[in-house]
């Protein structure tokens, strides 16, 4: 059997596994929105990763 190969993911349409989304869109555009899904709730993100550090 013959290994399947994946495509390259457009850039456009993925985010980065390593999570740094602004490295990973620098030099693309001039500022970088992030929407949260409002009906899911990811069970293993901790809340305070949203808020700035006081």
């Amino acid at each position: 059997m013959k290994d399947r190969v994946l495509p390259t993911p457009e850039k456009f349409a993925s985010c980065p596994y390593d999570e740094k989304i602004l490295p990973f869109y620098e030099g693309q555009f001039e500022a970088v929105n992030v929407m949260l899904h409002p009906f899911l709730k990811p069970f293993n993100l901790d809340i305070e990763r949203f808020w700035p550090a006081k």
